[in-house]
């Protein structure tokens, strides 16, 4: 990303459906999801998650973690093909079921100030911005998008993968 968007141009990642599989990441209990996911642990340890044999697959599966998403290749291309910035990915390994395709634990690199709640709304001061396109506010572990960010995984046609509008306003 080159030029700092609008905040009220920003959108969250999340899942579509909550009825797709679920993943049980194994092994960041003594950090924290949000450690995880900010790509705050200096030693990552080697990670596994536990399948159930069946269910619905999909290009991003929820864990137990409500901030941790494992994703397939396919979404990791987009974020490729488009050069996003802001984000890592560790790749886990996947016990109990063989039809899992191949994933890797999204891991978001960019960085916002906090999210302000005042009473009524949520604001971001556009100035706390590092410039990424995928972005982890300073007290909250929703995942932001730029505007290209967005386009690109709104456009791509991935399963069980949402893009909504952030629903915040710039603070001063």
């Amino acid at each position: 990303m080159t030029t700092l968007p609008s905040v009220g141009d920003l959108s969250r990642l999340d899942l579509l459906d909550y009825s797709f599989m679920r993943l049980d990441l194994l092994g960041i209990d003594r950090y924290g999801g949000r450690a995880a996911l900010a790509d705050e642990i200096s030693s990552m340890p080697d990670l596994v998650a536990d399948a159930p044999p069946r269910g619905r697959l999909a290009d991003i599966f929820g864990t137990l973690w409500a901030e941790v998403y494992l994703v397939t290749d396919r979404f990791l291309d987009v974020l490729r093909s488009e050069q996003l910035a802001g984000w890592s990915a560790v790749r886990v390994t996947v016990n109990g079921n063989p039809s899992v395709p191949p994933v890797s634990m999204l891991q978001v690199t960019g960085r916002c100030g906090p999210i302000l709640t005042p009473g009524i709304g949520r604001y971001l001061n556009p100035g706390t911005l590092d410039g990424s396109d995928l972005f982890v506010p300073a007290n909250e572990s929703t995942i932001l998008l730029s505007p290209t960010a967005t386009a690109a995984l709104s456009q791509a046609n991935l399963v069980n993968v949402e893009v909504e509008p952030a629903g915040l306003e710039p603070s001063e």
